[in-house]
């Protein structure tokens, strides 16, 4: 079991390096020439968030977890189990990763908006909209945890594609759209996620967390007998 893990957790670093390395490139890059652009025109904002960027990076890597990784990795002699563990350990990894990177780039972006006096360029981070103090420590609290739930549903989406086809994917999709217009199902959904308290967001972190631990069971139960060739490509 042991092998299998260290095995797989550095095919997913391997996998994964080129993603992130060229994500972060792009994003560094244009915010730096959205940035000299608020320095040469005064009319308008300029707003960018890295944070919203980081969550749709992490739903699409969960989604290709699956997808990427697990065929390889099965062929290559490693038990579900195994591959479903190091998944895990990897997401966790990758989120606290990505937080820490994302809050390195908004702290120097600050400070260069501080040095150049420039008041039409801002960054967002998600944490300032909720009810937390602003502290590092809390910024990245915040952005692990959502990292987390975009991650794990975006696996949880990916596999039902992977083990169930595009049909059962679609229906997945289907029902949980229908499920969120019913409004006693999205009032409930949404209270149990957050509560707005004086205009600032108070998450209920352990019930995202409990949510992303959820959507990690079912995929253990998705990819358990899973075969090494997805229903769509049989």
């Amino acid at each position: 079991m042991y092998k299998d893990l260290r095995a797989n957790f550095y095919f997913f670093m391997l996998d994964f390096r080129f993603a992130t390395t060229v994500f972060w490139s792009i994003f560094i890059a244009s915010s730096l020439v959205l940035y000299f652009m608020a320095m040469s025109f005064n009319s308008g904002s300029i707003v960018i968030s890295p944070s919203m960027a980081v969550y749709v990076f992490c739903g699409i890597s969960g989604f290709l977890l699956t997808k990427d990784t697990f065929p390889y990795s099965i062929k290559m002699g490693s038990t579900r189990l195994g591959f479903v563990i190091s998944s895990i350990s990897f997401s966790l990894v990758l989120v606290i990763f990505m937080s820490l990177i994302q809050f390195f780039i908004t702290w120097a972006f600050n400070h260069l908006i501080e040095l150049g006096t420039i008041n039409n360029f801002v960054i967002l981070s998600a944490a300032e909209a909720t009810s937390l103090t602003s502290t590092w420590y809390n910024y990245l609290f915040v952005d692990v945890v959502i990292n987390l739930f975009f991650l794990s549903i975006g696996f949880l989406l990916g596999t039902i594609f992977y083990r169930l086809g595009l049909l059962g994917g679609v229906t997945a999709i289907a029902l949980f759209v229908i499920s969120i217009l019913i409004p006693t199902v999205r009032t409930t959904i949404l209270e149990f996620l957050f509560q707005i308290e004086n205009s600032k967001i108070a998450l209920n972190y352990l019930g995202v967390v409990s949510i992303s631990c959820f959507a990690f069971v079912i995929i253990l139960g998705l990819l358990i007998k899973a075969p090494p060739l997805s229903k769509a490509t049989k």
